[in-house]
């Protein structure tokens, strides 16, 4: 193997204009055998005249064993074509595809067994396979491929099949023939509209014969006679032919009528374990007869029932004295309702390159915080005077959960396929613990001796890891198809996590159901011994098993995205163009702070102080 400094001169003097004439001369004058340099400029694949070899050429194969009758073989193939020949193990093709950090990245499609002695020439630069290829630019790189093979795409319907609120819908895409190239693959994400229910329509849905048997599973069509857009109502449209078990459900009266909805509560009584013939949860209804019933006891709004029997609350954005209301954008000196000032945060550290602090939590007497970089993301630790780095990856980590006596992280990413990546560190080093079959993992809650993990990928799946391997939950059918995780939190002995759905998944310790209790929520916390719910701009806390509103739209209306209990006062973070945070005092809500962030992502206790984390700079702020 000739000398990598040689290499390295040869491949760099290239790239800045030397011929290879100057290169040989300089490098005979630093005393390199001239069979050295012959191999060197071989090795590269330059010909004794300085002229680049063919691209089928770049692939230099270094074999110890029969070296003299592979290149021989190589070199025919070289010139009668072998482009076009199946050579499917090494054979490799050229391709651009340009990377996010816009240089190219090369993989091998498929690697040969002694892949650890090739090397790819890359616009002058040996390259090895060994690692994923980053060149500086978008030139050829090497992929395995079955010449001649022409790509057959099966696609999966897209997912949901009703554009969900977060604009986006997905499939599946396989190649069928398996050639190892990507050109003419379809689209596995799409931006969609999402259609706003129109909540004066009422589903009216009329339901045909259940088919005959196919593949165990009986099959119905359900078509809305109003053609609401909605599916709130909507009933099964499949099922299996036989079972072994009848459900006989048995359904506690509705709820009061809320914002157009009213809810029961329905009981399998034979405890089947399915889902099958479970009646709707959920009922339109008039919400209202006057706006007396309105009220959302928020001072910054105003509480009209519409003509349609439904709830509207209009928020204040006036500055006016005795009102109650301090809207976004008034002072103390233009509302008399405003509080003076907030409370007095301060910025503790700013990583230098950073986009945003995603997640923070508390380790073993340290604060831990997951910092996105342009290209990676890096976990440091403070321990109360500096900052540590001790863990940096090339994919987003989008969670870290304290767990069993270790802190774990967990990647959020295509990057490696169609898996996430589970870390562990126990204080001192991080280590792969093991990987997930979902790339789409959003929640990780310990719960007893188990770290749960919740994907969005179609359909919703929870994961268990016990510290050895990861199984699949095995969670009930929801009515509402909920797609995506938004929180998790431990009360009571039960497990909590909310969806973009109206309900709630829980966990009991034996088994998953849907809360027909709960509604459209995002974060959860605890405070003072109480599970508390995000819901848009609303807060709402659990109260014998009911969830009382006891907030509504502060200061803009903002989302909130997490809770923390801190000096007995519950904060909570908002943000969805102004980010803020604000406090209850268990008796009202005031603002904390008003940071130059659009969204305020994590607030997490540590040492005695409250930390805060933005998703606009590599900032963290601290409240004392």
């Amino acid at each position: 193997m000739p000398d990598k400094r040689m290499l390295d001169y040869i491949t760099n003097s290239v790239r800045n204009g030397y011929t290879i004439s100057q290169i040989r001369d300089t490098l005979s004058d630093a005393g390199y055998a001239q069979k050295d340099i012959n191999k060197a400029l071989d090795e590269l694949g330059f010909g004794p005249e300085g002229k680049k070899t063919p691209a089928a050429l770049r692939v230099v194969i270094i074999a110890l064993s029969a070296f003299c009758m592979f290149m021989a073989a190589f070199l025919i193939l070289s010139f009668t074509g072998f482009m076009d020949m199946v050579f499917q193990a090494d054979m490799l093709r050229a391709v651009n595809i340009c990377d996010a950090k816009g240089r190219n990245s090369c993989y091998l499609g498929s690697m040969p067994s002694d892949w650890s002695d090739y090397n790819i020439n890359v616009d002058g630069y040996l390259r090895s396979c060994e690692h994923m290829m980053q060149c500086n630019n978008c030139y050829e790189c090497m992929f395995s491929v079955k010449a001649g093979c022409v790509e057959d795409w099966s696609c999966t319907q897209w997912y949901p099949s009703q554009c969900p609120i977060e604009g986006v819908q997905v499939r599946k895409c396989t190649e069928l023939n398996s050639c190892g190239t990507y050109s003419s693959r379809p689209e596995q994400i799409r931006n969609c509209t999402y259609i706003i229910p129109d909540f004066n329509c009422t589903e009216d849905w009329q339901c045909g014969a259940w088919s005959s048997c196919i593949n165990d599973t009986v099959f119905r069509t359900c078509t809305d006679m109003n053609s609401c857009g909605t599916e709130f109502l909507k009933p099964k449209t499949t099922k299996p032919c036989q079972t072994n078990c009848t459900e006989d459900w048995n359904c506690t009266g509705w709820s009061a009528c809320r914002n157009g909805f009213k809810k029961r509560n329905c009981t399998d009584l034979n405890s089947c374990g399915t889902v099958f013939d479970l009646p709707s949860l959920i009922q339109q209804c008039n919400g209202c007869s006057s706006s007396a019933e309105c009220s959302d006891r928020n001072p910054c709004t105003v509480d009209l029932c519409n003509s349609s029997g439904i709830c509207t609350h209009y928020p204040i954005t006036a500055c006016n004295n005795g009102d109650g209301c301090c809207p976004s954008g008034c002072t103390s000196e233009s509302d008399g309702d405003c509080e003076p000032e907030a409370d007095d945060w301060t910025e503790v550290r700013s990583f230098s390159g950073a986009f945003s602090v995603v997640n923070m939590a508390v380790f073993d007497g340290k604060l831990y915080a997951v910092v996105y970089g342009a290209y990676n993301s890096t976990i440091y630790s403070y321990d109360g005077i500096s900052w540590t780095k001790t863990f940096e990856t090339d994919v987003p980590i989008n969670m870290l959960k304290p767990h069993n006596g270790n802190l774990y992280a967990c990647t959020g990413s295509t990057a490696y396929g169609n898996v996430s990546k589970l870390y562990s560190s126990d204080g001192s080093s991080w280590e792969l613990a093991i990987e997930i079959p979902s790339s789409s993992i959003q929640i990780m809650e310990s719960y007893g001796p188990t770290l749960y993990l919740g994907a969005y990928s179609p359909p919703l799946t929870v994961y268990e890891f016990d510290g050895v391997g990861v199984f699949e939950s095995i969670i009930p059918e929801s009515s509402s198809s909920p797609s995506m995780f938004h929180s998790s939190e431990e009360y009571n002995n039960k497990l909590y996590m909310t969806t973009n759905s109206p309900f709630m998944l829980v966990y009991d310790g034996i088994g998953w159901s849907w809360d027909a209790e709960s509604m459209w929520f995002d974060a959860l916390g605890m405070h003072d011994g109480k599970l508390y719910a995000s819901s848009g701009a609303s807060v709402y806390i659990m109260e014998a098993d009911e969830w009382v509103e006891i907030y509504s739209g502060f200061l803009g209306n903002q989302d909130i995205t997490d809770f923390a209990s801190f000096n007995g006062v519950l904060y909570a973070a908002s943000g969805a163009s102004d980010g803020k945070v604000i406090k209850y005092d268990g008796s009202e809500w005031k603002l904390s702070w008003d940071p130059d962030e659009s969204t305020v992502t994590t607030l997490v206790e540590y040492d005695g102080n409250l930390y805060a984390s933005g998703i606009d700079s590599g900032k963290i702020y601290m409240l004392g």
